[in-house]
């Protein structure tokens, strides 16, 4: 790890891009109340919109797919759907192909709510266009991807991910 001090890029480092991304957070959590409040929904846990997108792109889909299609951690898309389960807005039911998984499909209610979420993407879309150009979403959005892929993958200290403690118990086990 590098002891040299970085300059701020901008004279504060409170103009830097950590700072700059947790403004933009915070101001896209209270965007997005607002917006969701303006077609009647309450605030939705992260994550939660981008699987009922998904799940209305390609209903009765299993768990594996729905994270290739959010880029959600399962860890995280479990508990999603465990919610959105509860409230009776998806349904999991027996993958005829493979009795080992589940699919998981909207239920009506769960499309009721995708209905809404599409119009209100569309007014989101519309204010983000009122904001940017074309080009500067398509680049804002590139940027914004090739930053999470960074951060998912960012390990401290350029040390490589260790291997799993579980995995290397698990493998001693079996050679007693």
């Amino acid at each position: 790890m590098s002891t040299t001090p970085f300059e701020p890029l901008s004279g504060t480092v409170l103009e830097d891009l950590p700072f700059c991304l947790a403004r933009a957070s915070l101001g896209f959590r209270r965007f997005n109340d607002h917006t969701l409040r303006a077609f009647g929904l309450k605030s939705l846990a992260p994550g939660l919109a981008s699987v009922l997108h998904a799940l209305k792109e390609q209903d009765a889909c299993n768990v594996n797919r729905l994270v290739e299609m959010t880029h959600l951690p399962n860890g995280t898309l479990t508990g999603l759907l465990d919610e959105l389960e509860k409230n009776g807005q998806v349904e999991r039911v027996a993958n005829p192909e493979d009795g080992r998984s589940w699919l998981v499909q909207l239920t009506p209610a769960g499309h009721r709510l995708c209905a809404k979420l599409q119009d209100r993407h569309q007014l989101v879309m519309a204010a983000f266009r009122e904001m940017l150009s074309e080009g500067e979403l398509v680049e804002l959005t590139q940027l914004l991807e090739k930053a999470t892929a960074g951060m998912r993958t960012y390990v401290a200290g350029g040390d490589r991910p260790k291997k799993s403690i579980t995995r290397a118990k698990s493998a001693g086990r079996k050679s007693r």
